[in-house]
């Protein structure tokens, strides 16, 4: 069972939402595909390890031109000494001399490479990510074989590339898949609650949403790896089941118009399959030792912080055309690409009906 979170902004508040989709998802979830600001950041961090001598060279020179407080001087030093390296490791029959300094020169780079990887490093615990890279992958068979849970990928800057389009095109249409989208879909979507739904007034149309809180819990980017991982045995016994279920009801649902006439067999079908699953989950979520400690001002024992920020995770259900549309409004696909995907996914019939989740906070 996957979320799958896709983003290509760089906003700071956008930052901020593909924070919490990223932690979430991570607690909460057997694995996670994700593309955002963040999820790229970490695939860079993840790469440096990997990367060759003169990717680390050139890396390093475009660091200290960012940095105002080193000068042209440091650049040009860098360059030579680098120059220097290159040319002397050619030499055949390298003298002691030679030899010493071409040991001195590498110890003088690799503590410049060093202190770029700090700083990367530095980084990544400013933007509260540091903890999630022991659980990330680049790889794809490497995610898939290590059964680390989340699996970042950077597509590319052509977003009509065939490899962009028919990574949407193939999580939309797996059942065992599910888009994980932020807050902005209260302002992109028109959101009813299928209890107030069931109370009539709900008109299905392009941009309707139908919703049904599952849980909540509290920002959680203060937690170490260790803790990540408990959170997430915690949730495997209810969540994965819920999700796993979810991935059941959409071949259901796949065949079911999302209109209004049809709202009673939606909701019908949700009910039986996936509402029997939800006491699980809040269960967890409320009862967890590590986020009940996360929700206590501290020292551990006092009363609940009221002011503690929650993030609470939703369920929709809409068409897949809405679903497309809301790429669309937030710039994830244009409209060459949508059409590509049409293509791709010619085999579904777009007006009818796909579950979802949306974090709200």
């Amino acid at each position: 069972m996957e979320l799958f979170i896709i983003d290509i902004e760089k906003e700071r508040t956008r930052i901020e939402e593909n924070l919490r989709l990223l932690w979430t998802s991570v607690l909460v979830s057997e694995f996670v595909s994700a593309t955002n600001c963040l999820a790229e950041f970490i695939s860079f961090t993840l790469a440096l390890k990997d990367c060759d001598e003169q990717s680390k060279f050139t890396l390093y020179a475009d660091w200290i031109k960012s940095n105002p407080n080193w000068t042209k001087e440091h650049l040009d030093t860098f360059h030579k000494n680098y120059s220097t390296l290159i040319n002397a490791r050619k030499l055949k029959g390298k003298s002691k001399e030679i030899i010493i300094a071409i040991k001195r020169i590498e110890k003088g780079l690799n503590k410049c490479f060093s202190d770029y990887e700090d700083f990367i490093l530095a980084s990544c615990r400013n933007n509260k990510i540091a903890e999630l890279l022991p659980l990330a992958n680049i790889d794809w068979d490497e995610h898939m074989n290590n059964a680390k849970p989340l699996y970042v990928w950077v597509p590319e800057e052509d977003r009509e590339a065939e490899s962009f389009v028919k990574n949407i095109s193939e999580r939309l249409t797996k059942p065992f898949i599910i888009p994980l989208f932020d807050n902005s879909v209260h302002d992109n979507l028109l959101v009813t609650s299928m209890e107030r739904a069931e109370k009539g007034g709900f008109i299905s149309k392009l941009g309707n949403v139908l919703c049904d809180f599952l849980f909540e819990i509290p920002e959680p980017f203060t937690l170490n790896t260790s803790q990540i991982l408990m959170v997430r045995n915690d949730f495997s016994k209810s969540a994965w089941k819920f999700f796993e279920e979810a991935g059941e009801l959409f071949h259901y649902l796949a065949d079911v118009p999302f209109t209004e006439k049809n709202y009673s067999e939606i909701a019908e079908l949700y009910h039986k399959h996936l509402t029997p699953l939800k006491p699980a989950m809040q269960v967890t979520a409320e009862e967890c030792e590590i986020l009940t400690q996360l929700k206590k001002d501290m020292p551990a024992g006092k009363a609940e912080n009221p002011s503690a920020p929650t993030l609470k995770l939703y369920c929709g259900i809409t068409s897949f055309n809405t679903i497309l549309s809301y790429y669309i409004r937030q710039n994830i696909i244009g409209e060459n690409e949508l059409l590509y995907i049409k293509e791709e996914i010619n085999g579904f019939d777009l007006a009818n009906a796909r579950l979802f989740l949306f974090l709200s906070h």
